[in-house]
């Protein structure tokens, strides 16, 4: 006996789903997540495992997904499929995620490397100021915005470029920091 599967009982009827598309193999939900003004969930109605769904389906779902993707976001949209604990998988109903709606910036890993993280502490507290526990966090802040817009506006590589010549630049005008004390000494 199989165990519970919330998608199988939205195909039956069992359970409410907002249905956006439907044929005799394919099933196009909303998602009840709503991180993306558009969040769908592309799958067959009977239950296939993401392995299944990958290797034997994803030619007809991905295609469903991808021209409802294409109507509904114009202007950009994601097909996403997580695959195990570790990538989030929820369901083990196999579907295929389309999202968009909204410009999703680049996909961000989370680095644990102590090389990447004490390059931007640097900028954080010199920019902020030496001195100034309140202008590392404002400098922490500052870096941390700067890389985003600027890896998702302009080049993921050119967040460092940007950062270090925002560094440069308060170095040259304020030597001190935004929030440092300027003082004067002789050496």
């Amino acid at each position: 006996m199989r165990q519970y599967c919330v998608f199988c009982n939205i195909v039956a009827g069992n359970e409410p789903a907002n249905i956006i598309y439907q044929d005799d193999d394919v099933i196009v939900i909303q998602n009840v997540l709503r991180w993306a003004p558009i969040m769908l969930l592309a799958m067959t109605k009977h239950h296939t495992t993401q392995d299944e769904l990958w290797s034997e389906h994803i030619g007809k779902v991905g295609k469903i997904g991808a021209e409802i993707g294409q109507k509904l976001c114009p202007r950009g949209f994601r097909l996403v499929t997580n695959f195990g604990y570790d990538a989030m998988q929820s369901q083990d109903h196999g579907h295929l995620h389309v999202i968009g709606g909204m410009f999703l910036g680049q996909l961000q890993i989370a680095s644990t490397e102590l090389e990447s993280i004490g390059l931007l502490a640097l900028p954080a507290v010199v920019i902020g100021g030496l001195q100034s526990i309140p202008g590392a966090i404002v400098g922490g802040l500052l870096v941390g915005l700067i890389e985003q817009f600027a890896g998702s506006y302009i080049s993921p590589k050119s967040s460092d470029i940007v950062i270090y010549g925002l560094l440069l630049l308060i170095l040259m005008v304020r030597p001190w920091g935004l929030f440092g004390k300027r003082e004067l000494g002789r050496v």
